[in-house]
């Protein structure tokens, strides 16, 4: 569960349905958030999506390819300026 407006991970954790969005940290919106958090946790498949997520935006390998690819694209563009 976290606020949103924190970079990009309302759409990484609500299309997935591994996480909780929260558009204000009143009392009765955390309330609905825990309550929907634990009907996620209690999802069969809620690990396996979590872990895939996990790996799919967080691993070291598939960010180095990520960092990669704009560091190539950075030298191709200087090297036309």
């Amino acid at each position: 569960m976290t606020n949103a407006g924190v970079g990009d991970i309302q759409e990484i954790l609500e299309p997935n349905q591994v996480g909780i969005i929260l558009n204000d940290t009143n009392e009765k919106l955390i309330s609905e958030g825990i309550k929907n958090l634990i009907m996620i946790s209690e999802d069969e498949h809620s690990r396996d999506r979590a872990r895939l997520v996990a790996e799919d935006h967080f691993s070291l390998i598939n960010g180095f390819h990520q960092y990669r690819k704009i560091y190539k694209k950075l030298l191709n563009l200087e090297n036309k300026i």
